[in-house]
């Protein structure tokens, strides 16, 4: 990735590009969480043309899944930020890294002392549960469609052996200075031992170290057999950075984050104007293909 954007740049890499990475929400998406006709007609043609669109999204598969079907796309997908790599279809679990345990017993006892709201993802039937029900679980429902599960934290974590429980992200949701000092507690305590991110104003998401967008990007187009210099990527929030910088060609949305932008190979126009589609189209004209049936 570098400063943008030379047009010798963009024309070489049109000549190789052979699959599509989106990041969803701020970037593929309407803010009313919803694909517009133009960009699901874009990706229509990329199936039509053999080019692969990725999702690579911080959502979970269940709540992710009806995107999945609205693109058409199957196969390998990245969920939970790139900490899986799940086949779209039959739902098998292609790479995985999961949240030690201590990792999330200690953002527990962060929330608990805090009253920040707390949940977390469980790898198997990818479940989600949280401490106790508040305001903030039902944002969440309402934002994602997923309902966080009011559970025994104290009694899951004491499992072990075959009933230890597996987790693959956890989250605290409040407001940007709750987080603030939730992410200052985590680093303090567990430093290079985790990946956290800010993925909204209200989300910080906690994951294993070596969790990302990019190298799951490489994995989920290796399963493909495509390299990822032969892909290009779509985003727009700090979670981003990685995938872009895996892809052959890195694009920020005009409504991204600032750092992204300016570390980016080119801007796409807002979410809101379709930006991935108009970019898309930029790019199969580039390849000399017609863009849209």
């Amino acid at each position: 990735m570098g400063m943008h954007k030379s047009a010798t740049g963009f024309s070489s890499f049109a000549s190789r590009f052979r699959a599509v990475a989106i990041d969803l929400d701020g970037t593929a998406l309407q803010p009313d969480s919803t694909f517009s006709e133009r960009t699901l007609g874009v990706f229509a043609r990329c199936g039509e043309l053999g080019i692969p669109v990725v999702m690579a999204t911080g959502r979970s598969p269940r709540a992710a899944e009806k995107f999945r079907a609205a693109l058409g796309s199957s196969g390998p997908m990245i969920y939970y930020n790139g900490a899986a790599v799940i086949d779209s279809l039959s739902g098998e679990v292609l790479a995985s890294t999961l949240v030690p345990v201590d990792v999330v017993a200690g953002c527990l006892e962060i929330a608990r002392r805090h009253d920040f709201h707390f949940q977390a993802f469980l790898a198997k039937d990818d479940r989600l549960v949280c401490l106790k029900g508040t305001p903030e679980r039902e944002a969440y429902l309402k934002r994602t469609g997923l309902a966080a599960e009011v559970s025994d934290f104290d009694e899951l974590l004491a499992r072990t052996g075959a009933d230890a429980p597996a987790f693959i992200k956890c989250m605290f949701i409040g407001e940007p200075e709750q987080l603030e000092v939730a992410q200052r507690e985590v680093d303090a305590r567990f430093g290079t031992r985790v990946y956290r991110t800010r993925t909204t104003r209200t989300f910080l998401e906690v994951m294993n170290n070596g969790v990302s967008k990019g190298h799951a990007l490489k994995v989920a187009l290796g399963l493909r057999g495509i390299d990822s210099a032969e892909c290009v990527a779509f985003g727009d929030a700090e979670n981003d950075l990685s995938l872009l910088e895996a892809a052959g060609w890195g694009v920020a949305m005009e409504n991204a984050d600032p750092d992204l932008k300016r570390k980016a190979d080119d801007i796409a126009p807002k979410n809101t104007e379709d930006g991935v589609a108009v970019y898309i189209e930029r790019l199969l004209t580039a390849k000399g293909v017609v863009p849209r049936v």
